[in-house]
């Protein structure tokens, strides 16, 4: 799936694919790596953030982790008292 999406990248580069491969990195179990591809969605501003505290696609690993509520945060995501929307 990385190579796909790697070919898929050298062939679109226009296309913002940070978000599919936080997904896949998720799948291994690769953390660093989902928020190493979090933060270039934060920093090209793609619109799928909006999405990011409540999109079912990302875990229980990956909400508790305190760089998600930092991202959160970076990203000026609106909360509800104390708890991220969507959590």
């Amino acid at each position: 799936m990385l190579a796909l999406l790697e070919q898929r990248q050298v062939e679109n580069p226009e296309l913002a694919m940070s978000i599919d491969f936080a997904l896949v990195y998720q799948g291994l179990g690769d953390f660093d790596k989902v928020f190493h591809y979090f933060e270039q969605v934060a920093d090209q501003r793609v619109g799928a953030m909006v999405f990011l505290a409540s999109n079912v696609f990302w875990g229980d690993e990956i909400r508790k982790d305190p760089h998600f509520d930092a991202l959160l945060d970076r990203i000026g995501h609106p909360t509800r008292v104390g708890t991220r929307v969507g959590v």
